[in-house]
């Protein structure tokens, strides 16, 4: 779960267990943009945006790179949910990976979460998608 800060900080507020195990870290209570690679943070940034603008839902492919040079695919399914009154926004979403990280490497870590952007497809839940 992703919640939404004024400045579109995006600050991680539950992260699973499986992932916890590949990043090579706990990330909850963390901002996610720490993570992203810095020449995906603005596309990264408008796809959230469209996420709360519309509403809708989206799925992307990319790739996480790690410490040991490993890259592993990855999709990550997003989708806004009604947060409490006055509360932030919040982005509920799924992040799977078709490899896990070479487990005899040492210091297997992340190192650039959404590395590269391969695709977003939204998914319309009655909002309609982005243009």
């Amino acid at each position: 779960m992703l919640e939404s800060n004024r400045d579109r900080t995006y600050r991680i507020r539950l992260f699973g267990t499986a992932n916890v195990r590949r990043w090579g870290f706990e990330a909850t209570n963390t901002v996610l943009f720490d993570y992203v690679a810095p020449q995906n943070q603005l596309q990264l940034a408008g796809i959230f945006s469209a996420l709360h603008a519309l509403p809708c839902g989206v799925i992307m492919a990319g790739q996480e790179l790690y410490t040991s040079g490993q890259i592993l695919e990855i999709e990550t399914a997003l989708f806004p949910v009604q947060a409490a009154q006055g509360q932030p926004p919040v982005l509920f979403g799924l992040m799977s990976s078709f490899e896990i990280p070479q487990p005899n490497m040492p210091d297997v870590v992340l190192a650039s979460a959404f590395y590269k952007i391969h695709s977003a497809t939204y998914l319309d839940v009655g909002g309609g998608i982005p243009a």
